[in-house]
C-alpha cells in the first residue's frame, strides 16, 4: 500500500501537526511502508520537519514549486506576528484573524486545484490522510477524491467540521 502524508506546508519551528506527520511518516517507514509526503507548498531548504524528513529517506514531494502569492502571505504572518499578538487581548479578535487568514489562504489555494488534481492522477497512491484542517487540506482531499484516492472519513469530517465554525462564526 502506497500512502500519502498530506499538508498544505509546514508552519514553523513549533507545530504539533508537523511534529505528528513527521513522527508517523517516519515510523511507517521504518515500519517498511511505502509513505512519501505530499505538501502543497515547497517548503524552506532550512526547514526542521523537511530536514528530518530528509534524513531519514523520507520521499518529501512538494505540488507547487513557487507561489508568489502564499509567499507574500507567509512572509506578512511572520512580519506582523508580534503585532497580532496585541490582538489577542480584544475579545473575539482572534477568531476574525482566522476568518481572514483562512479566507486569504483559501483564495491562493484554488488557483491550484489543477495542479494538484494533476499531480494525484498521475500518482500511485491507494490512500491519502491529510493533516491540519485548512484550506490547502481540502484542495488536496477533493483533488485526491477527483482523481480515485481515498481520503480517511475522520479526516473529511473533522474538516466539515472547522469550516462550519469559521464560516458559521
Amino acid at each position: 500500500m502506497k500512502i500519502a502524508l498530506c499538508k498544505s506546508h509546514f508552519f514553523g519551528p513549533v507545530s504539533g501537526a508537523d511534529e505528528i506527520l513527521v513522527s508517523y511518516a517516519t515510523s511507517l517507514h521504518q515500519a517498511g511502508h511505502n509513505v512519501d509526503v505530499v505538501l502543497l507548498y515547497k517548503p524552506n531548504e532550512n526547514d526542521r520537519f523537511y530536514r528530518r524528513l530528509k534524513e531519514a529517506g523520507i520521499p518529501l514531494v512538494y505540488i507547487i514549486d513557487r507561489s508568489i502569492a502564499f509567499t507574500i502571505l507567509r512572509s506578512l504572518r511572520g512580519l506582523l506576528s508580534s503585532f497580532l499578538l496585541l490582538f489577542l487581548l480584544i475579545p473575539r479578535s482572534q477568531n476574525d484573524l482566522r476568518r481572514i487568514w483562512q479566507v486569504l489562504l483559501d483564495l491562493i489555494s484554488r488557483v491550484h486545484y489543477k495542479d494538484c488534481r494533476a499531480y494525484f492522477s498521475e500518482s500511485d497512491y491507494d490512500v491519502l490522510h491529510v493533516f491540519t484542517p485548512d484550506t490547502g487540506a481540502t484542495l488536496m482531499i477533493r483533488a485526491g477524491q477527483a482523481t480515485g484516492i481515498p481520503a480517511p472519513e475522520k479526516t473529511i469530517t473533522a474538516l466539515l467540521r472547522y469550516y462550519s465554525e469559521i464560516l458559521c462564526g
